[in-house]
């Protein structure tokens, strides 16, 4: 911090050449800064063991090591590619605007000290003060644009839940015949229920708004179970004797659909009527495509907006 006292002025011929010293801040007069953006008690930014350095101008300067813990709102609605303009703010206490007035000497925030973080990238900084409304003192903010590096989250998250939700679709390949088929799918079913736990863990509990892989991974659930569903439906289906006549309605779409799906249509009219296990079968191949799209487009659709929104606020 710079600034300028009058009563510190002095003509250095007059005092052996000595045109600058240093004093501890109790011993001169010193703006009371603090920080109003705190997240702890610690506030005050000057210390008693910091010391002040001015010359015979009467500028005074001074640097001062202080750990800052600042509160920061968070949006998560893009988690994990998501950004954030995180305000640290610096006010002059007791003192009107008339009295101190903050301003800046530089443009930006000087990182040259500044170490990498694992988890953020500092995109760009910004430095302004005001006017405090209703109190006539002055603040300073120190904005830190940062973007979330994702490269963690998404190998331990957001693979396992897109291979996982392709997985969940390849329990239609399996014969119907076998007795895993529901099995497969619980246990699925439990491993996407895990990770739910998984992020809402790296989640705040108070993020407003929901963030979208929330949104997703609900998704992927209703998804999975729903695949639950018609694996138990398509396995009583399966199942059924052979002395059971197939309703007429369903050997139309059975054959409807052959037709469309085989490209073959003078063959399967000529084919027998259909059995309660080719309609299973069907009922495989059809879900495996269904299922199969959504969870490709699922992971496109969320992945590409949420990058998408989130260049926008850089």
């Amino acid at each position: 911090m710079f600034w300028y006292d009058y009563r510190l002025k002095w003509n250095p011929s007059n005092y052996a050449g000595i045109d600058e010293i240093t004093a501890p801040v109790t011993k001169v007069w010193t703006p009371a800064i603090i920080l109003s953006s705190s997240a702890t008690k610690d506030a005050i930014v000057l210390q008693d063991w910091n010391h002040v350095r001015f010359s015979s101008s009467g500028e005074v300067y001074t640097m001062q090591p202080i750990l800052v813990q600042s509160s920061c709102s968070m949006d998560l609605r893009y988690f994990p590619f998501d950004t954030q303009s995180c305000d640290t703010v610096f006010m002059s206490f007791a003192y009107k605007d008339y009295e101190v007035e903050i301003g800046k000497k530089y443009e930006g925030i000087s990182l040259k000290l500044y170490l990498e973080n694992a988890l953020w990238d500092i995109v760009s900084t910004n430095v302004s003060s005001e006017l405090v409304p209703h109190a006539k003192e002055m603040q300073i903010h120190f904005i830190f644009n940062l973007k979330r590096k994702s490269q963690y989250v998404m190998i331990s998250v957001l693979l396992p839940i897109m291979f996982l939700g392709l997985l969940n679709t390849v329990v239609f390949l399996l014969v119907s015949d076998s007795g895993d088929r529901v099995g497969f799918c619980i246990t699925i079913l439990l491993a996407i229920t895990v990770y739910m736990t998984i992020v809402m863990d790296i989640l705040p509990q108070s993020s407003t708004p929901i963030p979208s892989i929330s949104y997703k991974l609900l998704g992927d659930l209703f998804c999975s179970a729903l695949i639950t569903v018609c694996v138990v439906i398509n396995q009583r289906i399966n199942g059924r004797a052979d002395d059971k006549p197939v309703p007429a309605w369903l050997k139309d779409v059975h054959r409807f659909l052959t037709c469309k799906i085989c490209r073959r249509k003078s063959e399967a009219m000529d084919n027998k009527p259909p059995t309660w296990k080719d309609i299973s079968h069907l009922k495989d191949v059809i879900s495996f495509a269904v299922f199969f799209s959504i969870a490709i487009f699922s992971l496109i659709i969320f992945v590409g907006n949420a990058t998408y929104q989130s260049s926008l606020l850089i």
